[in-house]
């Protein structure tokens, strides 16, 4: 769905509206809109923007707000977008889906782009380190660790969000095209994407077979020359985007879990 500033402008008006006339948080109406209007990361970090905003001016601009700080729950689009997405939350409907794929060998060092702090050779666990080192100039760095961990965590897990809509949004896309009359050859496709991709694209081609009710069988790479040449398309580009997307995915989702154990190992520490 595209937006324009307007459109943006008078939902921001309305949740605006709901703070001052009924003390509703921003943060409630924003995810109530994001709801109703079924938006992405993006769109509710834009609206977010523009509440806060409005909601700063009006405040100022009221009669007894000139020359005073001008104080209000400011709303948080990482909460919204965690309640827009979790699963069986009073607040949001979402959810995520992780498909776990196969990484090629000899691609991408896997965590490659996982902050440092959660490398073990970089950062060890400090519960680990002899109980004759724990002295008071420890504790200051052992919190600070447990900070650090947590706001990757929570930023990692962000990034799951954002990449899940555009995992959604690129499949959406191509099963439009192949759900038409005359559409593209879904078989030709199927063969070029597994070709360009590897193994790792069959889950996803698995979800893209359910929305358009593919049921052929598919395309056998064993039996395939090794030095087969292929093309990309426009199709076969929108898939390797949003195999990339799901990549991401899965690997900022193992960081997630690496972050919570190292987390637990060091606030369960004596």
């Amino acid at each position: 769905m595209t937006l324009q500033r307007t459109d943006y402008e008078n939902m921001a008006t309305e949740a605006v509206s709901e703070y001052f006339s009924n003390s509703t948080p921003l943060n409630t109406s924003i995810l109530k809109i994001a709801q109703e209007q079924d938006f992405n990361p993006n769109q509710i970090k834009r609206l977010v923007e523009m509440a806060n905003v409005k909601t700063f001016l009006k405040s100022f601009n009221a009669p007894d707000g000139k020359g005073k700080n001008i104080e209000f729950d400011v709303a948080d689009p990482k909460k919204i977008i965690k309640n827009y997405y979790d699963k069986g939350s009073d607040e949001g409907s979402k959810r995520i889906t992780i498909t776990k794929i196969t990484v090629s060998k000899g691609g991408d060092d896997f965590f490659g782009d996982m902050p440092d702090m959660m490398r073990d050779e970089r950062h060890p666990d400090i519960s680990e380190a002899p109980k004759t080192e724990k002295t008071a100039s420890v504790k200051p760095n052992k919190e600070a660790v447990i900070m650090g961990l947590r706001k990757v965590a929570e930023d990692m897990t962000y990034v799951i969000y954002e990449k899940e809509q555009d995992y959604a949004e690129g499949l959406e896309k191509l099963a439009r095209e192949f759900r038409k009359d005359y559409g593209p050859d879904y078989t030709e496709f199927e063969k070029t994407a597994l070709l360009l991709n590897g193994k790792g694209a069959v889950p996803i081609l698995n979800d893209l077979r359910t929305l358009i009710r593919w049921e052929k069988p598919m395309y056998d790479m064993e039996k395939t020359a090794e030095r087969t040449v292929v093309a990309e398309n426009d199709y076969t580009k929108v898939f390797s985007d949003i195999y990339e997307a799901k990549k991401v995915q899965y690997q900022y989702a193992e960081g997630v879990k690496i972050a919570n154990e190292k987390l637990r190992t060091l606030v369960n520490a004596s």
